[in-house]
């Protein structure tokens, strides 16, 4: 995914009725908006543009794990691997993808 520009917007502007001119301005720009609150940012706005490349990207991630997953299974997700053989920072993924794709 590209670098895309980032605006700092807080809250309590979209609730004063701007939101209609940050959202222009978001396209505009192309940027994508960080939505602060008690100076953190809590919520992201991105163009549809920016959300189907984002979705795009994260389905091919999966497709990819799903590929490996199902080799390391010996060809078959209708099985559970032994998650202990995969790295500890994988295994919630793993048990992700297991229950999406592993029953019949």
């Amino acid at each position: 995914m590209e670098k895309r520009n980032i605006d700092y917007v807080p809250i309590s502007k979209l609730s004063r009725g701007y939101a209609g001119k940050i959202i222009d301005n978001m396209i505009k720009e192309d940027s994508t908006i960080y939505i602060m609150r008690n100076n953190e940012p809590t919520a992201v706005i991105l163009s549809m543009k920016e959300y189907d490349a984002y979705l795009e990207y994260v389905n091919e991630k999966e497709k990819k794990y799903k590929e490996e997953l199902i080799k390391e299974l010996g060809g078959s997700l209708h099985e559970y691997a032994d998650v202990s053989k995969i790295p500890l920072e994988d295994q919630a993924y793993t048990m992700h993808i297991l229950e999406k794709y592993g029953k019949k």
